[in-house]
């Protein structure tokens, strides 16, 4: 009897998301199609198929933009009717969307269509777009092609620029690297596009205009020009981003770029610097520069490790001491325990905060008794992080007890019963 009782409501439900599909609010009409793809429902299809041919604009749109969620292959032909002879501009850009979502190679002469003649650029890009998620590499050379022409709508050409990237072919290469030294939008968004791209390609001939980027007037374009370098993972770049880091004139955040580039790519040349950019200065410079210069020391294996331990033991540069303490904690380098359970009483708040973060990386007994006492610390983010860190190692009888017997301030008392309530919820 339940089980029947059951079906009825399954079926009542998947009327009411049936309607769902029906309906002109577009939320309503993609969350239905979601859920009603895990059922297999075809009735859904249908319903969607007729929505297409429907007269009112904004529903075959919205049937449009859904349709491709339900990943059935039957949407093809006439979402690309859709494409291709719709008068209405967002039912050819949903179309596209849906095309690319469903992978069909079936689409992409239209796609190309569309791309070079569309009327509207939103449809273009979109239709950019999608080539990119169907990856038939025949599509290469007519992209090229549309780049080379220049195309007057920044939007079309990222999105061209995107797609060529995800097919990683070299043939790209040169056509991206005119675009980048050609392109005059004051904005960088088409610029920031093309770096991507010549991440994904990886094509030697890249490294040479990159490294003359690093001397560019725009900041941004220089940061994300080390940036590549270090992502690219050639060692032509190194001496350049060596120069860079070297540098104290150059600013903190291309010098962090510069670091965490060199860390990348292996460059043991580079330890020494970029250990003296951790340490340097004891200001409040900015702490993710520093965090990149750690992570470097990190990335250059058993001798960049080393320098951090280094810097727990002797360094007096509380911020140095910090990133040292943070990046040592994320790979979980047990003979960093001691040093970082002595910085629980350190003067600095800067320091003791990280500590009560790093320390829930530690799956050790040690680490549960300073935690515990670190809950009565004087600075609010070290109870705080201390609290964290006894939820991350699901020890949470020193938090019902700080709860129990009433020893919080009122923050960290909520933070505690935040904790100790999600713990039961899963």
């Amino acid at each position: 009897m339940g089980s029947i009782q059951s079906q009825k409501i399954l079926k009542l439900n998947i009327l009411k998301l049936n309607n769902g599909l029906e309906s002109n609010d577009a939320i309503l009409c993609y969350n239905a199609a979601r859920v009603l793809k895990e059922f297999n429902d075809s009735h859904a299809m249908d319903i969607l198929l007729n929505t297409l041919k429907d007269q009112n604009d904004e529903r075959r749109a919205i049937a449009a933009n859904t349709i491709g969620r339900l990943g059935n292959l039957k949407a093809v032909e006439p979402l690309i009717q859709i494409l291709k002879n719709d008068p209405f501009n967002e039912a050819r850009q949903w179309a596209a969307q849906s095309l690319g979502w469903l992978k069909s190679v079936e689409a992409v002469e239209s796609l190309i269509k569309a791309l070079w003649a569309d009327k509207d650029n939103k449809v273009r890009g979109e239709a950019a777009h999608a080539l990119g998620e169907i990856q038939d590499r025949k599509v290469i050379k007519p992209l090229i092609e549309l780049l080379e022409n220049h195309d007057e709508d920044i939007s079309v050409q990222y999105n061209i620029v995107c797609t060529l990237g995800l097919f990683r072919d070299k043939q790209a290469t040169e056509p991206l690297l005119i675009l980048l030294e050609t392109d005059k939008n004051e904005d960088n968004f088409l610029k920031f596009g093309i770096f991507s791209a010549l991440v994904h390609i990886r094509d030697e001939k890249a490294i040479g205009p990159l490294v003359k980027l690093l001397h560019n007037e725009d900041e941004e374009i220089r940061e994300e020009s080390a940036y590549a370098l270090g992502q690219m993972g050639n060692g032509q770049a190194i001496e350049p981003l060596l120069n860079i880091l070297r540098d104290i004139t150059n600013n903190d955040c291309i010098r962090g770029i510069a670091a965490e580039a060199l860390g990348k790519l292996g460059s043991m040349e580079a330890l020494y610097f970029i250990n003296e950019f951790l340490e340097q200065d004891k200001g409040a410079r900015d702490d993710t520069q520093r965090q990149k210069a750690a992570l470097a020391l990190i990335n250059l294996g058993a001798a960049g490790i080393i320098k951090l331990i280094d810097v727990l033991k002797a360094s007096s540069n509380p911020y140095a001491i910090s990133s040292a303490i943070e990046a040592l904690a994320i790979i979980g380098e047990t003979r960093a325990i001691d040093p970082i359970l002595s910085f629980l009483n350190s003067n600095e708040d800067h320091i003791r905060r990280a500590s009560a973060t790093a320390l829930g990386f530690y799956n050790d007994e040690a680490v549960v008794n300073p935690l515990t006492v670190a809950l009565q610390d004087k600075d609010l983010w070290v109870r705080i992080n201390a609290l964290g860190s006894l939820a991350r190692l699901k020890k949470f009888e020193p938090i019902r007890t700080l709860v129990d017997e009433n020893k919080a301030d009122e923050k960290t008392r909520e933070v505690a019963l935040y904790l100790l309530d999600r713990s039961e919820r899963t």
